[in-house]
C-alpha cells in the first residue's frame, strides 16, 4: 500500500501487487510501470499526475470508485498483452 507523494518512477515487478487505497501524488512527468505478472490495483484510492504503462503480462485494475486524475501531458498506455480491468471508477483529465 502506498500513500503520499512519490517523486520518481515506480516499477511493480516480480509478480507483486501495488494497491492504492489512499491518495498517491506522482511527481511531474513520472511513470508507474506495471511489469509482467504484476498488478496495479486502485481500490477506492486516487492517483494524481501519473503516466501509467502496463507492459505485456501486467494488469491495471480500477475498482471500488478508484480515481485517476491526470493532466493533459499524462498518458495511460496498455501495451499489447497488458490488461485493463475497469469495474467502477473515474478518470479525470485536467489542464
Amino acid at each position: 500500500m502506498v500513500k503520499g507523494t512519490e517523486c520518481r518512477d515506480l516499477a511493480i515487478l516480480n509478480g507483486a501487487t501495488l494497491t492504492i487505497t489512499g491518495t498517491l501524488i506522482m511527481g511531474h512527468e513520472k511513470t508507474i510501470f506495471v511489469k509482467d505478472n504484476s498488478y496495479l490495483f486502485i481500490d477506492g484510492g486516487t492517483i494524481i499526475n501519473a503516466n501509467i504503462v502496463v507492459e505485456p503480462g501486467g494488469t491495471l485494475i480500477i475498482d471500488g470508485d478508484g480515481t485517476l486524475i491526470l493532466d493533459a501531458n499524462d498518458n495511460i498506455t496498455i501495451e499489447s498483452g497488458g490488461l485493463l480491468e475497469y469495474d467502477y471508477g473515474t478518470t479525470d483529465i485536467i489542464n
